[in-house]
């Protein structure tokens, strides 16, 4: 699953999912820019992290609920990068033509915001899911890489529950 000389825009990016998606595309060779909409100094981490895997990587601030912010940001990114290959939509919109759009759609995933929940509330969701523990950032990542990759060249219109189980 190589995508060396590839390009990524990973929206939501300072942490959790997002984070985890845009440092394992980088892991597979692609350059990467790091959208946040205020949480600069995290973002600035994730960026630091993937040029020190040798890959190229840019802060990427925009409100993504925002048109005009968020076409300001593409052309920064243009700018620097020279042409866009993959959109991770972590944060929010989407495409069309000749371009392959899934859907990624993680369960209760251990990130701040989950654990950020009561104690007694989490205790009752991992009752519910068969595999009985919440799910991993770094495994949405890897799936991502994936349909992101080559192999999932052909996969369009897909939604992946990563769910452990909840929803089946």
């Amino acid at each position: 699953m190589q995508l060396t000389g590839r390009t990524a825009l990973v929206t939501g990016a300072s942490r959790g999912i997002g984070r985890a998606i845009a440092l394992s595309l980088a892991e597979e060779g692609a350059d990467v820019a790091v959208n946040y909409l205020s949480k600069r100094d995290l973002a600035a981490d994730v960026v630091d992290q993937i040029r020190k895997m040798g890959c190229k990587a840019m802060l990427a601030q925009a409100d993504v609920a925002d048109y005009p912010d968020t076409h300001r940001m593409a052309r920064e990114v243009l700018k620097e990068f020279g042409h866009l290959d993959i959109l991770i939509n972590n944060a929010g919109i989407n495409s069309s033509k000749g371009i392959t759009v899934n859907c990624v759609a993680p369960g209760f995933t251990e990130t701040e915001m989950v654990m950020a929940i009561p104690e007694k509330v989490r205790m009752k969701l991992l009752e519910q899911i068969p595999m009985k523990r919440f799910g991993r950032s770094a495994e949405v990542a890897r799936a991502c890489v994936y349909l992101c990759s080559t192999d999932g060249d052909y996969i369009t219109g897909a939604e992946l529950s990563i769910n452990g189980g909840l929803f089946m």
